[in-house]
């Protein structure tokens, strides 16, 4: 392994608690750096060697014992709504980072469980779910949840009555062309966010994004029907799963150095049928998805619906393995 390596591995123990300006949106004590391992895992995502590509949120998500969501969701949008400015597109502005998801992240559990996709957590974990606008009512419950969470810790009894009271319901995929691109859109925007652009989960994103929004997709939305488009975002869940179950430690470093393999996304290979409006099959696609209930209109599931304009095409960057 090569020093700029091994130094990236050590420089992050310090690198975490991030320069004064990022330091100052929780309490006063910084929490607990992470481990090499742990850093190794981030390099991993980022497609990177080197810690200077890790973005800034992971400062931010380790300058508090606890941590200030509010302020860590409001940066996140902020850094979401840059990147789709940037590159002259719409996203849903309406989506929540709840507290519990959050923490999650900030643990690095990217996955809710190991690689297989399940309905029941299909939104958990960095899912494309979570880039969803929820309704008013839905993010009021949310926020009430929290407060009672928050105001009953240690309190088992109650904790899991209010967790049995929960809904069971998936949060609802996207139904046609327009809430798919639109989607799909903010998940680029929110990996980018998170690892930034040698992750190649967000290259084959902004790849889907730009057939998308291709002349010939957009003439042709009748092809993607409600059915298609959820075996498209099931997909997608199934690949996230998968590529995020591929995570690097320090010893991977050492061991393959510049020769490392970073994590891939394999959904390459569903392009054409993307790009056609063609049924992508898996094994494991939900029942529950299969036959949807009839569309009640946007405001039924989630307030904030739009496609956006054509991405710009400087955003198709070269796929490869090559460490930065």
């Amino acid at each position: 392994m090569s020093f700029k390596t091994c130094l990236a591995l050590s420089l992050l123990q310090n690198a975490t608690k991030g320069p004064a300006h990022l330091t100052g949106n929780g309490s006063g004590d910084d929490a607990k750096p992470y481990t090499q391992d742990q850093i190794a895992t981030l390099l991993g995502f980022h497609g990177a060697m080197n810690v200077s590509y890790l973005t800034k949120i992971w400062r931010l998500f380790k300058s508090a014992k606890v941590p200030n969501y509010d302020y860590l969701r409001r940066t996140i949008k902020g850094e979401m709504i840059r990147w789709a400015n940037g590159h002259r597109c719409w996203i849903e502005e309406g989506v929540y980072f709840d507290n519990k998801t959050l923490d999650e992240w900030i643990a690095l559990k990217f996955n809710p469980g190991d690689s297989t996709a399940l309905y029941t957590s299909a939104e958990k974990g960095i899912s494309i779910l979570k880039c969803r606008a929820l309704t008013s009512a839905h993010l009021e419950d949310l926020r009430r949840q929290e407060e009672v969470w928050d105001a009953t810790k240690g309190n088992a009894t109650y904790v899991e009555v209010i967790k049995q009271a929960k809904s069971k319901d998936v949060c609802h995929p996207p139904h046609d062309f327009g809430e798919l691109r639109s989607n799909i859109s903010t998940y680029c925007a929110l990996l980018f966010t998170l690892f930034g652009e040698g992750c190649d989960l967000y290259r084959t994103m902004v790849s889907i994004l730009q057939i998308l929004s291709h002349p010939f997709s957009m003439q042709n939305k009748q092809a993607y029907t409600p059915e298609v488009v959820r075996r498209i975002v099931w997909a997608i869940i199934v690949d996230t799963r998968s590529y995020f179950d591929d995570i690097k430690l320090a010893e991977d470093f050492m061991e393959q150095g510049q020769h490392l393999q970073f994590p891939v996304s394999t959904l390459e290979g569903d392009f054409i049928a993307i790009k056609h409006g063609i049924q992508i099959q898996r094994h494991n696609f939900p029942a529950e998805w299969s036959a949807p209930e009839p569309y009640k209109g946007p405001s039924s599931y989630y307030p904030m619906k739009g496609g956006g304009v054509a991405i710009n095409s400087h955003l198709a960057s070269h796929r490869g393995t090559q460490p930065r």
